[in-house]
């Protein structure tokens, strides 16, 4: 069976193990881009079925992504996991394809089951 995969952008490793670790059994895999470079570098494959993004990357910023997807115009369901994300953020979030912000840290096993969910699987 072909697993969906997500694509997990966090200059934090250790990220991107544990939501592999959670997922485990699940017809969803991830793969990890570390910075901005390579994470455009991975969309532009085009075999993702949505997006976990971080604000904050060590060669820019999770902003940069969203530009590059919108002027790609990849349509997919994005969910940011960030510290922190002042409010008149939020509100520029509206017009992107971001369906949720969840603060860090977050719980490995509820963003493995918004993952599934963004990849259209019951978890």
């Amino acid at each position: 069976m072909t697993k969906a995969v997500a694509l997990v952008v966090d200059d934090d490793p250790t990220i991107g193990d544990s939501l592999q670790q959670a997922l485990r059994g699940q017809p969803v895999t991830i793969e990890c881009a570390h910075d901005v470079a390579t994470a455009v570098a991975l969309l532009d494959e085009g075999r993702f079925c949505g997006v976990v993004l971080d604000v904050v990357l060590g060669d820019g910023s999770g902003f940069d992504i969203l530009r590059h997807m919108e002027a790609k115009q990849l349509d997919l369901p994005t969910i940011i996991v960030t510290k922190k994300l002042p409010s008149y953020v939020r509100e520029m979030l509206d017009e992107t394809h971001v369906k949720l912000v969840l603060p860090k840290p977050v719980e490995m096993k509820l963003l493995a089951s918004i993952v599934c969910g963004l990849c259209g699987i019951p978890s």
